[in-house]
């Protein structure tokens, strides 16, 4: 296999489309292995507001508890897989549902898991969390998305800044060109081939009346970002930091663990006396 080919496999082949209702944007398979009771599992990274459009949180009557309760519905995703069987030349699309398993608004961070059981051939390769100290500005990198709901592209730059804060988070600067549809896809880094940032915004420029995009001056989530975020969900297995079963066992206890924290300060909630118009809680 030639070097060039080598490459595609670990930079666009790991890329997908992910359509969400009306929206759309871009994904990349972080990891595929062994899950519960052994069966196949796949997770895909992608931006929250990418997959917004199926995160649905209202205030809905609970007939059981006899009150309203905020209640989150979430619909499922199209991913879309694409075949490169002469190495270069796309031969169609595989799409597979996938559920939304954890997200974050605040972050824009979203993670997908497929509903088929088929291993995935072409996982990213992510870079481990101790390479932050080993990337410097001016790093050459690769930005691959579905851009404009295109089948995955590729377009090469630099890491330009590191140090941009946006929602109160840390953001990555690059001047690989980063299109509408990209959001949700991958930066890599040219030399390793290692997965390190979801892009995610691009500048834009306000003159008068109209706004134009700054294609070159995209802004990525970085790795570490997403890996404190992939731990506080107990999804880090994912980083090869822990086992699956470990951090399902966790990431359950900790599920219990609100859940009861829930029922707690609902138990707490007294129902008002017939002479009062709003409730109050026990001290």
């Amino acid at each position: 296999m030639s070097d060039r080919q080598e490459f595609l496999q670990d930079v666009l082949y790991p890329v997908v489309l992910i359509r969400a209702k009306s929206a759309g944007g871009s994904g990349t398979v972080v990891w595929s292995g062994p899950g519960e009771n052994g069966k196949i599992e796949t997770y895909i990274l992608t931006n929250q507001h990418v997959i917004d459009g199926l995160i649905k949180v209202e205030k809905k009557f609970d007939e059981f508890l006899k009150r309203e309760q905020m209640k989150e519905t979430l619909a499922t995703a199209e991913v879309s897989f694409y075949r490169y069987p002469g190495g270069s030349r796309c031969e169609g699309k595989l799409e597979i549902q996938a559920d939304i398993v954890a997200y974050s608004k605040d972050l824009d961070l979203g993670l997908l898991k497929l509903r088929s059981g088929i291993e995935a051939e072409f996982v990213a390769k992510l870079a481990p969390p101790e390479r932050e100290d080993d990337i410097f500005l001016g790093e050459p990198v690769c930005a691959v998305g579905a851009a404009l709901g295109h089948p995955p592209i590729m377009t090469d730059g630099h890491i330009n800044y590191m140090d941009d804060e946006m929602d109160n988070s840390n953001y990555w600067l690059t001047s690989a060109n980063i299109i509408f549809g990209n959001s949700g896809g991958a930066v890599f880094l040219h030399s390793t081939r290692e997965f390190i940032g979801i892009p995610s915004r691009v500048a834009v420029s306000q003159i008068g009346w109209s706004a134009s995009a700054i294609t070159h001056m995209g802004f990525f989530i970085p790795f570490p970002v997403i890996y404190k975020w992939l731990r506080s969900q107990y999804y880090h297995f994912i980083i090869g930091e822990e086992t699956y079963e470990k951090c399902k066992e966790d990431r359950e206890k900790a599920q219990d663990e609100m859940g009861r924290m829930a029922d707690l300060n609902q138990a707490q909630l007294i129902e008002p006396k017939k002479d009062e118009k709003k409730y109050y809680y026990k001290r």
